[in-house]
């Protein structure tokens, strides 16, 4: 199970994400986005599956927006294309991908559908999805969960299923080819698949939830058990 992110860099909460992995059946292996080439070709072969994770923003000019914008924060065009390329890779080779929250844009972008730049300015009546850091291990609001859906299956429920949230920006237009699959009650979509690619994307971190919500720990598991089928 190989997991790319940036967002855990400035505190402590890497041993939560390895571990949510671990509990769930899984090997968790971190790589180094900006070097693909290197690492990431030569576990390919033997990986399982792929959990893209979260970060700073994805580079506005990928879905035509403004790169200067003020509100625009902690651009890395290098890491979304060390990401990216690792997502194409595992594509070709049939594996399962996660995206969790900045990699659940960052796909949607790379598919052709484009972000909210800043929640509370672009889109009117959004609710506060930036809950802070030090909160992403308890849930602060709750996501409709598609009937049917994959995550559903995974999580053995759908409906209303409460979830942690840390983003300023959102998924604007969703990419063809995707089927939104959880929203939050402003309307914001939340997650999104494609079974034919073997694709999830939350917008949420259930892998800093696993230890206090069961649905997160059941949503990493089902991951887990699809890359093991594989």
């Amino acid at each position: 199970m190989t997991y790319s992110s940036s967002d855990y860099a400035d505190f402590d909460h890497w041993s939560t994400v390895f571990e949510s992995v671990v509990e769930a059946g899984g090997v968790p292996v971190a790589i180094d986005c900006t070097d693909v080439q290197g690492t990431f070709r030569r576990l390919a072969r033997g990986m399982g599956g792929l959990i893209l994770g979260g970060g700073g923003d994805v580079d506005p000019r990928r879905y035509g927006a403004d790169p200067d914008d003020p509100l625009v924060r902690d651009t890395n065009p290098l890491h979304d294309a060390g990401e990216l390329e690792a997502f194409e890779i595992a594509q070709n080779a049939g594996t399962p991908v996660l995206a969790i929250c900045r990699g659940a844009q960052l796909v949607n972008v790379a598919l052709g559908g484009s972000l909210y730049v800043d929640l509370v300015r672009d889109m009117p009546g959004a609710l506060d999805h930036w809950a802070g850091y030090e909160n992403l291990g308890k849930p602060v609001q709750d996501v409709e969960v598609a009937e049917g859906s994959l995550i559903a299956h995974w999580m053995g429920q759908h409906g209303r299923v409460p979830v942690n949230t840390q983003h300023h920006q959102g998924m604007r237009e969703i990419a063809p080819g995707l089927t939104e699959t959880a929203w939050t009650s402003d309307g914001l979509v939340e997650g999104y698949e494609c079974v034919e690619r073997r694709l999830v994307g939350v917008q949420w971190h259930p892998e800093m939830l696993w230890e206090a919500e069961q649905s997160a720990a059941a949503l990493m598991a089902g991951f887990v058990e699809d890359c093991r089928r594989r």
